[in-house]
């Protein structure tokens, strides 16, 4: 496609004497251009961007979704941000970003593709220097103390901020009422990150703020949101958050009506959790390692459930008023033995107990369902039940029962649409047939499968990607899409294990500790990567596209 757009923006060279040529770029308007930046991937598309600035600012416009360019050199970002300025980039969403101030403070400020960056009002990010560190990735303050962590340039000028990030980051500045963030742009700014921050306190007179961040907090003051910041707010991301004294946060602030996305994992919800105004337009709710019993009542549009690790669980737990709109739940770790009834629209469920009841699963609650995590270390899992004729992707973890191992622990009915299982570590002696949807196969560990009739044809034949590690298999069935093979560690690998039908779309083995002798390479044509001998160290697969 690049060499299409490049065949589509250049004219013939001009031949001048002796061997050089000039080549003339054209532009030939938005329209065409648009239509090929579109379609054309990242990679083709940071090549051209890298063509001209001219084709940068055309890439940055006609891009899909949003570009965000950072560059370590103040003067490289802001050279290139003044060339998209003079050239009039219209990418009104793409950012260009840079370290703005000197190397011991290491701010990032971003303005967007074709602002002027020599004004403040241009500014709409502001960023902390642990953002875009290696060491900050690592989640942790202790790279950062107090002598990185200087206040952020932050002007009043700046009317048109949007972004402030002050994740990691300490200092006395932080332990103010908001004096850091001047009032003239409190107005504007949309998002604050203060994760693992030293932060006491969200500025207040935030009437257009609509996302909060403060997980990993442990500095917080009892009133650390002022009412006059609260009214906007979409989002409140505060798992693990505490106050100077150490307690946790222990309810939402009232006054959020707006609020529809909540992360409160690990903070001991008080009696009065979630204020009766901030229920009605809750999509996503994430309580995890949490002492909860059952969600609050009146979740009208809640459609995301993270109850993961709560430990106290009631078995009704979820109000008959917050199950019409859910379509994922993730309760592993829980006491609750069955998924509950009239949740019509539940696409999505992880549930791994000790003891599943018999009706673990109600056919109210499963028409819908597309992905399937079922179990838990050491438990006795159940028979899906019939007629999941919507699942797609399907884990087990855990141990069958003896006379279900042999497959008849998948109803055909609920077999027809699966495109991923995995089964790893589970006592399974053959994967079920007629899986004609199935491209991804992970049998890793599996040690009680059959050596030959472990996988039947009829489930073979549109699989791409196959982890077979450590299991019990001899040899594969024909597999002609086959693409990634693990099979490490393998100990009954016979010589002639890979047919040529199997072999002649394969792009990634690994064959590692398994013993083969030789590999018929003649038969894999494609082949990129293969990993073999003995001890052959480091992870497999991480270099192929399936």
């Amino acid at each position: 496609m690049i060499a299409a757009t490049r065949a589509a923006h250049t004219s013939k060279p001009r031949r001048r004497r002796g061997r050089t040529c000039q080549l003339k770029l054209e532009d030939l308007g938005p329209v065409p251009l648009a239509a090929v930046i579109s379609l054309i991937g990242k990679r083709d598309r940071l090549a051209l961007a890298a063509t001209s600035s001219l084709l940068l600012s055309r890439v940055l416009e006609h891009c899909p979704e949003a570009c965000e360019l950072r560059a370590e050199s103040p003067g490289v970002g802001a050279a290139l941000a003044r060339h998209l300025f003079r050239r009039g980039c219209a990418a009104s969403e793409s950012r260009i970003g840079w370290t703005a101030w000197t190397p011991s403070h290491g701010w990032w400020a971003f303005v967007r593709a074709g602002a002027d960056p020599s004004l403040d009002e241009s500014i709409v990010r502001i960023v902390s220097p642990a953002a875009y560190s290696r060491l900050g990735a690592l989640g942790t303050s202790i790279f950062f103390p107090s002598t990185l962590c200087m206040p952020p340039r932050i002007t009043a000028a700046m009317r048109g901020l949007e972004f402030v990030d002050v994740r990691a980051c300490r200092g006395s500045w932080l332990e103010t009422d908001g004096d850091w963030l001047p009032a003239e742009v409190r107005g504007s700014v949309k998002e604050i990150h203060a994760s693992e921050s030293g932060l006491r306190r969200i500025p207040s007179n935030m009437s257009a703020l609509e996302a909060v961040t403060i997980s990993d907090c442990g500095s917080l003051d009892e009133e650390w949101l002022p009412v006059s910041s609260r009214a906007s707010i979409k989002a409140l991301i505060a798992s693990r958050a505490r106050t100077g004294s150490g307690e946790a946060v222990r309810c939402v602030p009232s006054g959020m009506r707006a609020l529809e996305n909540l992360e409160v994992s690990d903070c001991l919800p008080g009696e009065h959790w979630l204020p009766l105004e901030s229920r009605a337009k809750l999509e996503s709710l994430a309580v995890s390692d949490s002492t909860i019993t059952s969600i609050p009542t009146g979740l009208v549009a809640l459609k995301h459930l993270d109850l993961v690790a709560c430990a106290n669980l009631a078995q009704d737990f979820v109000p008959e008023s917050s199950r019409e709109a859910l379509t994922s739940l993730l309760v592993v770790g829980s006491p609750v033995r069955r998924v509950p009834p009239d949740m019509p629209h539940l696409e999505v469920v992880a549930f791994a107990v000790e003891d599943l009841a018999e009706d673990w699963l109600p056919a109210s609650s499963s028409k819908r369902l597309r992905r399937l995590l079922l179990g838990g270390s050491g438990h006795f899992l159940r028979a899906l039940p019939p007629g999941l004729s919507q699942l797609e992707d399907l884990e087990l973890d855990g141990t069958l029962p003896h006379g279900l191992a042999s497959g008849a622990w998948l109803p055909a009915s609920s077999a027809r649409r699966i495109q991923e299982l995995n089964v790893r570590g589970v006592n399974v002696t053959a994967i079920p047939p007629n899986m004609t949807a199935l491209t991804r196969l992970n049998v890793e560990n599996c040690v009680r499968l059959h050596p030959h009739r472990w996988l039947p044809a009829s489930s073979a034949a549109g699989v791409r990607v196959l982890d077979a590690s450590g299991s019990s298999i001899a040899a594969l069935p024909d597999m002609p899409e086959l693409v990634m093979l693990d099979l490490g560690s393998c100990p009954n690998l016979t010589p002639d294990f890979l047919s040529a039908t199997s072999a002649r779309k394969l792009r990634a083995l690994n064959v590692r500790g398994t013993g083969v002798g030789s590999m018929p390479i003649a038969r894999m044509p494609k082949l990129e990567i293969l990993v073999f001998g003995r001890n052959a160290p480091g992870e497999f697969g991480g270099r192929v596209r399936d």
